[in-house]
């Protein structure tokens, strides 16, 4: 590949060649609950062959000087994709065929097939930072990214795609725990749930105050206050799931049953309060996260016989402010 800048602010990096493969390793408790229940999930976690030899992937990241309001940002582009040359020579197999039947390329054994993953992915991390003075600043984060299959690929590989929550995202919900839209999280008959969603196009909004606490025996500390947002959807309709897929306006069914509606909706938000401890060397951060609005809707009753949906958590009733808290454990800024 190629790594090179054009000057010390920004760089770019090609990689033309790769071959990656993909044999996931799940259990059979995951198995039962979650993949024989869902044709679309189950088939983004087969045995793939990720192949690029033109072009793999290419990041773009740039870093601007503060400005004289102590105002800088930075802007990280990633591109990935594969299959590309596998889909060219398939369909190029498939026109010389006089039956003019279609074979999809594969890789087979007795017992087992190891198909070639089709698909292409690219994401967008733009931030902004602003320094106050030497013991206030203010940072924000939007994030947003599309993972899409194509040729004879029906889904991205599950570890292409997207997903929120944990100490770097949405730090009121684990890694994994919400979405796609509106979906709601089930609960595995070990009453634990299983945190598994993803999505093929993510959209997220961060933003902290970071403030000094003290110093004590040359360890820093800081302290942080900040407001999390955004969630994860499916571009293609997945039966097994509900209010899953990106949609500009609202769905119906044949009953006139809502099925789906403008994406926006299915927005969680998180706020929360953490604590830095900067040991020079590297930073340690504990950060609590608290539920603000909920992306899927709870239904209640509104007193004269019907229901409504709602996602604020303090129209929940018997949901507590304090609830459930989320913590996050990491090391250095969360971006």
């Amino acid at each position: 590949g190629y790594d090179f800048r054009l000057s010390n602010r920004n760089r770019f990096l090609i990689n033309h060649v790769g071959i990656d493969y993909l044999s996931p390793n799940t259990t059979t408790h995951f198995d039962t609950l979650i993949l024989n229940k869902n044709e679309f999930l189950r088939r983004s976690f087969d045995k793939q062959l990720f192949t690029s030899l033109l072009f793999r992937d290419f990041n773009f990241s740039y870093n601007s000087l503060p400005n004289r309001f102590g105002e800088s940002f930075s802007l990280i582009t990633r591109m990935e994709l594969s299959g590309l040359e596998v889909f060219a020579a398939n369909k190029l197999y498939d026109s010389f065929k006089k039956n003019g039947d279609s074979e999809v390329f594969a890789l087979r054994f007795p017992n087992d097939t190891i198909s070639f993953s089709q698909f292409f992915r690219i994401d967008v991390d733009l931030r902004h930072y602003r320094q106050f003075n030497p013991r206030q600043s203010m940072a924000m984060r939007l994030y947003s990214g599309i993972a899409t299959p194509f040729g004879y690929s029906g889904s991205v590989p599950y570890v292409k795609q997207f997903f929120v929550g944990g100490p770097q995202s949405i730090r009121a919900w684990a890694a994994r725990e919400i979405g796609p839209g509106g979906n709601a999280p089930e609960s595995s008959s070990e009453n634990t749930t299983l945190f598994y969603q993803t999505g093929d196009f993510k959209l997220e909004f961060n933003a902290e105050y970071r403030f000094f606490l003290l110093s004590f025996l040359g360890v820093r500390y800081e302290g942080a206050l900040f407001l999390d947002a955004g969630n994860v959807w499916s571009l293609r309709d997945d039966p097994d799931r509900e209010l899953e897929q990106l949609l500009w306006n609202a769905r119906y069914d044949e009953n006139n049953e809502k099925t789906g509606d403008n994406f926006l909706k299915y927005l969680a938000i998180g706020t929360g309060a953490g604590l830095r401890v900067d040991f020079s060397y590297f930073i340690f951060r504990l950060d609590v996260g608290v539920k603000v609005r909920n992306p899927y809707p709870t239904l209640v009753e509104d007193g004269n016989g019907s229901s409504r949906e709602v996602h604020w958590r303090w129209q929940i009733p018997g949901a507590k402010p304090f609830q459930n808290l989320n913590y996050n454990i990491g090391l250095g800024y969360p971006f």
